[in-house]
């Protein structure tokens, strides 16, 4: 009789959806295959085949990976476009005539970060946006030029002489 794996166990047991959660969740956090691993209970390697051998391991593991990528591009197009902190304190006073409460606002706007743009412009738009864009254009040209000077002439019969040299025509 065959050995059951983890993934087949914990289908038994009831808890495969709450293990796919975990790794979708742990893996939205920015965990390693060795930290979701260990929280599953599991090795490494084992993970590692769990995800080859069952597509929704996978899809759990990239859904994470994908919410963590949307969050982090948030984040940076947040702090491009620049935002508006409002931290609010309140100040609770006891007096002869009783409770007083006090709310102090304070606002504090953070400047766009013309660095993140540029980024968030050059890797959704392409190079038009980089202050890299002629050195890039001359580099493709030059990779250009090369591929043809290396480009194979076919041959035909006839074209070599005797000497095994081909003949210009």
């Amino acid at each position: 009789m065959m050995r059951k794996d983890n993934y087949q166990t914990w289908k038994n047991d009831g808890v495969l959806q709450s293990k796919l959660k975990l790794i979708k969740e742990l893996a939205s956090r920015s965990c390693g295959m060795g930290v979701i691993a260990t929280e599953l209970g599991v090795s490494e390697n084992t993970l590692y085949s769990l995800r080859k051998k069952y597509k929704d391991v996978e899809k759990s593991y990239e859904d994470g990976r994908n919410m963590l990528k949307k969050s982090l591009l948030e984040k940076m197009f947040e702090r491009a476009m620049g935002f508006t902190i409002v931290n609010e304190d309140q100040i609770i006073e006891q007096t002869p005539t009783g409770t007083k409460k006090k709310v102090i606002k304070q606002t504090r706007t953070i400047l766009g970060d013309m660095g993140v743009a540029r980024y968030l412009l050059i890797i959704n738009f392409g190079k038009e946006y980089s202050e890299k864009k002629y050195e890039l254009e001359l580099s493709e040209q030059k990779v250009l030029e090369r591929q043809k000077e290396n480009d194979w002439k076919p041959m035909e019969i006839g074209d070599i002489n005797a000497t095994n040299k081909q003949e210009d025509k």
